[in-house]
């Protein structure tokens, strides 16, 4: 007897899954599938296809009789992505924005129940999203840390007589400091200069991504008494 086929003229799977194509069996029947396979069953899916573009899959059935051809064309729907940046550290007053796919097949969820494509952080926040389809349901999130504003000033300008200190205090929480100059034995790393000399103190002060740079000029008096100094 002849050979027979019946596949499907369409099917649509989700990216990951496997769809099982089976040529109906003539007696003493070959098999030839556009994939190269020979059996009269084959297992397709997406790697098959790495940019989920639809499929064409053909198999040839042969006997003694005559030789026919069938086809299926198969779409792939791509599992939803969530995908969200790390997390990250801002400074205050620097909104960030967050923005997911504009995948018309996909239903998106933010933390606030919102389903707009973009998504405002200005605070220190746990943001997550969710995307769904028909094939799943994808989640990821993301710690937005605002920095505080740092409320560090050196004060004004400043004299002194021969031997006075002026104590310069950068101290912030979780700090770090670098200084343009520095007294005989101290760092450029302190965070807290004592001061005997005259110049023009700069340092920058940071802290996670935020930097803030405060400076103080230091005048030395020469053969002056405390009355004529200020700091």
């Amino acid at each position: 007897s002849p050979p027979t086929l019946n596949l499907d003229s369409h099917a649509v799977i989700c990216e990951g899954d496997t769809l099982f194509l089976t040529a109906e069996n003539g007696q003493q029947s070959s098999f030839l599938w556009s994939t190269g396979d020979t059996t009269s069953q084959i297992a397709v899916g997406s790697w098959l296809s790495p940019n989920l573009d639809e499929l064409e899959i053909s198999v040839t059935a042969s006997n003694v009789c005559l030789s026919i051809t069938d086809t299926i064309l198969i779409g792939f729907i791509p599992l939803p992505n969530a995908s969200l940046p790390p997390d990250t550290n801002q400074c205050l007053n620097e909104s960030i924005f967050l923005q997911h796919e504009a995948l018309s097949e996909v239903t998106y969820y933010w933390s606030d129940s919102s389903q707009a494509l973009a998504f405002r952080v200005d605070s220190t926040s746990l943001v997550w999203l969710s995307a769904s389809n028909m094939c799943g349901t994808d989640r990821d999130s993301i710690l937005v840390t605002f920095h505080p504003e740092m409320e560090v000033e050196l004060g004004p300008n400043a004299q002194i007589c021969a031997g006075q200190e002026v104590i310069l205090n950068a101290s912030w929480p979780q700090s770090s400091y670098q200084w343009n100059q520095v007294p005989a034995g101290q760092s450029i790393s302190d965070s807290v200069l004592f001061v005997q000399d005259a110049g023009n103190y700069i340092v920058t002060i940071t802290n996670g991504p935020c930097a803030l740079v405060e400076q103080q000029e230091i005048t030395l008096i020469e053969n002056c008494d405390s009355t004529e100094c200020n700091f």
